[in-house]
């Protein structure tokens, strides 16, 4: 039982939001070098976090389901959205890390939630 739902439901909107507005607003140059892949890993553990996040919220076998649907449809929408900005631009190897980060979250959570649910 998840005490403070409510909280955990506004904790998990603020990550939507905050991913959603981090990847639409123009990029921020730090001037720290890094390895040239990197974003993907971030797209990747972005998205692992939030349909983890919701799928403690909704634990049951539907509810996972529509999160994964949900999440995998956000993705592709942030892309398209970034290929009408001037600043960005729609990229496939990020739809690809998003669509993992969805699939190993809810992988996990099937597997953990199915057998706690059976208990």
């Amino acid at each position: 039982m998840l005490y403070f739902r409510f909280l955990w439901l506004i904790a998990g909107w603020g990550l939507i939001t905050a991913v959603s507005i981090l990847s639409l607003i123009p990029p921020i140059d730090t001037g720290i070098q890094t390895f040239s892949h990197i974003d993907k890993l971030e797209h990747f553990f972005a998205y692992f976090v939030m349909m983890f996040w919701f799928s403690l919220l909704y634990p049951t076998n539907h509810g996972r389901l529509m999160c994964f649907i949900g999440f995998l449809l956000m993705g592709l929408s942030v892309e398209l959205l970034q290929s009408l900005t001037s600043t960005r631009h729609a990229d496939g190897w990020d739809m690809l890390a998003n669509s993992v980060g969805v699939l190993f979250a809810w992988f996990i959570s099937q597997r953990y939630f199915s057998k706690k649910l059976a208990e």
